[in-house]
């Protein structure tokens, strides 16, 4: 993490408007700048040591919370870089800002040393304020509240640092940065990857498939980071085939390929996700893990 959070020396207020599609600066007081420095120290403290940070994993059931990381130079964080190197958001007033047009709101923060790092959160409930009758207590008497009051969150969803994201909130995470398409866009390059690598399987034609399917485009995000690919042996991938009952042929030059309709499986066997019950002789069960970590 190359950021000193105990050492900040600005803090600038942002939110991302659907109408701009813009990131806009508004000007906040020192007591707001306070408050974000606390939902900044909430977060760091939810995610922990940061070499506990486990990497993104595309094919991964989170909970609500984790402790995970993605690299900031990731083709598909192309979003997130744009908020995070932009160097001269529009500044607006708040009276010119439409509060339904904000989908999420940001604290770019820089320490003594001039390193930087920017705190995402969703706008959810900043916005449920807006339209209410809300009174406050004043002078022993109860006023009706001015019509823009906005409600901060306790944390963040996940912090952008200049070497990685550090993900509180997975959801979210992906929402904002546009996960789904960016993965979709990355088809190829990630079949490549794999190809190149696992040299025994055949992944051609899958490409139409992977875009209608987002088990099988995750699937091939995981796989493309994968170090397990270049260890698979060959015999022992024809017998789990043949366990798991996926029907494959094998190409003059070694090549391993499946139906396309059964390629997840065959992914998902090279993703270490598919295994089996030994317990039970002759017949064991088969599983298959939306969760897992290594037992060493």
């Amino acid at each position: 993490m190359e950021f000193d959070p105990h050492a900040i020396q600005a803090t600038a207020f942002e939110v991302f408007s659907a109408q701009d599609q813009a990131l806009i600066t508004l000007s906040i007081s020192q007591e707001v700048k306070q408050i974000l420095h606390g939902m900044l120290t909430n977060t760091i403290d939810q995610l922990g040591d940061e070499n506990d940070w486990s990497e993104f994993d595309h094919t991964q059931v989170y909970g609500s919370n984790a402790q995970i990381y993605y690299e900031y130079k990731a083709d598909e964080m192309v979003r997130l870089r744009q908020f995070y190197e932009t160097a001269n958001p529009t500044h607006k007033n708040l009276r010119d800002v439409i509060p339904a047009d904000i989908q999420m709101y940001f604290a770019r923060f820089t320490d003594k040393n001039g390193r930087k790092c920017l705190a995402v959160r969703k706008a959810v409930q900043f916005k449920m304020t807006i339209g209410k009758s809300l009174i406050y207590f004043l002078d022993g008497m109860l006023k009706p509240a001015p019509d823009r009051i906005f409600k901060l969150d306790h944390d963040f969803d996940f912090i952008i640092f200049s070497d990685k994201i550090a993900i509180l909130r997975p959801r979210a995470f992906e929402l904002i940065a546009e996960l789904e398409q960016k993965l979709g866009d990355g088809i190829p390059k990630n079949i490549q990857r794999i190809q190149k690598i696992a040299t025994y399987i055949d992944l051609e034609d899958i490409e139409d498939h992977a875009r209608k399917h987002v088990t099988v485009r995750r699937q091939l995000a995981a796989l493309a980071r994968s170090s397990n690919l270049a260890t698979v042996e060959k015999p022992l991938l024809r017998t789990l085939l043949k366990e798991n009952k996926i029907y494959y042929t094998e190409s003059s030059d070694g090549r391993i390929k499946v139906d396309v309709g059964q390629i997840a499986q065959l992914l998902k066997i090279l993703d270490r996700r598919i295994y089996s019950d030994p317990l039970v002789s002759n017949n064991p069960d088969r599983y298959e893990a939306n969760m897992r970590s290594k037992v060493d």
